[in-house]
């Protein structure tokens, strides 16, 4: 899912903080399933292939439940955003992208490496 358009960067931070929130409630639910399966079923005398039900639910069914969760998320409520260009930015001017480009340094103030002498400096 992508934001259609050019959105703000304020719309992205919304977005953001919207796919936080869906995060927190995902953990929270999957956290109840935990507590029901595990500690909800451990008053029952269950087995499975000789392992206690709880035992099951509290480690399967948890694992289910953040499966489902992670993938309602991602389905439903994450959005595919840029962060990095922010649509109501200014492209910054010429001379400010050439002052941000690497130094250059002259080749006589690089010491040369002699391959033969098995990287050691001259």
């Amino acid at each position: 899912m992508q934001l259609q358009g050019a959105a703000t960067y304020a719309a992205k931070l919304r977005q953001a903080d919207r796919e936080a929130r869906a995060t927190v409630v995902a953990l929270a639910i999957t956290v109840a399933v935990w507590v029901a399966a595990g500690f909800g079923l451990s008053g029952l005398d269950v087995r499975i292939a000789h392992t206690p039900l709880w035992v099951i639910g509290g480690t399967v069914g948890t694992w289910l439940c953040a499966i489902a969760c992670a993938v309602y998320l991602a389905n439903r409520v994450f959005v595919d955003v840029d962060l990095d260009h922010h649509a109501d930015a200014p492209a910054p001017a010429p001379a400010a992208r050439a002052s941000q480009a690497a130094p250059t340094i002259p080749a006589a103030e690089v010491s040369r490496v002699s391959l033969s002498e098995g990287g050691r400096d001259e």
